[in-house]
């Protein structure tokens, strides 16, 4: 991402946490998060629900739909969600960590909450989550 790109996202980052009150969307950005977290990783629903895997591990079978999240060291991430007509978007999304209950919660870069992922288990090639 170019630097006005990354500039903007720590000044929302840092305009939200100034103004926001407390609840518990709000954004925490513990800095002792997993670092396995960080990588692309996708569902490997063959495995069971909410089991994903680094996204270059391995050729996953055809799917309509394979979840993926990238978690980036900046608080950034990518989601790829389904859009019209069945296409396949990735969007650019902020997250935190709250160390203390084991969720990553995915933001707007706008900073609306838009969903929490509470980890199960992480290990170095594979991610268990369930979405909150």
């Amino acid at each position: 991402m170019e630097q006005s790109g990354i500039l903007k996202v720590h000044f929302v980052l840092l305009s939200l946490l100034l103004t926001m009150g407390c609840s518990d969307n709000d954004m925490v950005f513990d800095l002792d998060y997993p670092q396995e977290l960080i990588n692309s990783w996708t569902a490997s629903y063959e495995e069971g629900e909410g089991v994903y895997r680094l996204s270059d591990s391995r050729t996953f079978p055809p799917a309509r739909f394979r979840q993926i999240y990238q978690f980036m060291e900046d608080y950034q991430c990518k989601v790829l969600y389904i859009g019209p007509a069945d296409g396949h978007l990735k969007e650019d999304r902020i997250w935190g960590y709250d160390k203390k209950e084991k969720v990553i919660r995915v933001y707007t870069i706008d900073g609306d909450f838009e969903f929490s992922l509470k980890i199960i288990d992480v290990s170095e090639d594979r991610l268990l989550l369930d979405r909150q």
